[in-house]
């Protein structure tokens, strides 16, 4: 029995990452739910949602730019990925204070 759209928006929105996890990989998922779950703190369901065939041009994109490079590699971006394994250092979330920061 297929769950309800609302219900499957709801877990989209879960606090637990394997939940959201599961929702990228469920099929037949709506677009605008893609587009939301590609923008996912967690990259464990970025990477998830990139081994999808039935991505968006739009889903895709902002997948390309991610900087995992788990997540660049799933979406099919292996010289982007590459690239983003050369750095000396890696690239960590945005600072409120500093706008986008890199740890050493």
């Amino acid at each position: 029995m297929p769950l309800p759209d609302r219900v499957v928006e709801r877990l989209a929105d879960d606090p637990a990452a394997c939940v959201r996890a599961r929702v990228a990989a469920r099929p037949g998922l709506d677009a605008a739910l893609m587009s939301t779950l590609a923008h996912d703190q967690d990259a464990r369901v970025r990477r998830v949602l990139a081994t999808r065939t039935d991505l968006d041009a739009e889903t895709l994109r902002v997948l390309g730019t991610d900087l995992d490079a788990r997540v660049l590699e799933a979406a099919g971006f292996p010289e982007r990925a590459r690239l983003i394994r050369m750095l000396p250092v890696e690239p960590d979330g945005p600072d409120a204070r500093r706008g986008f920061g890199w740890r050493r």
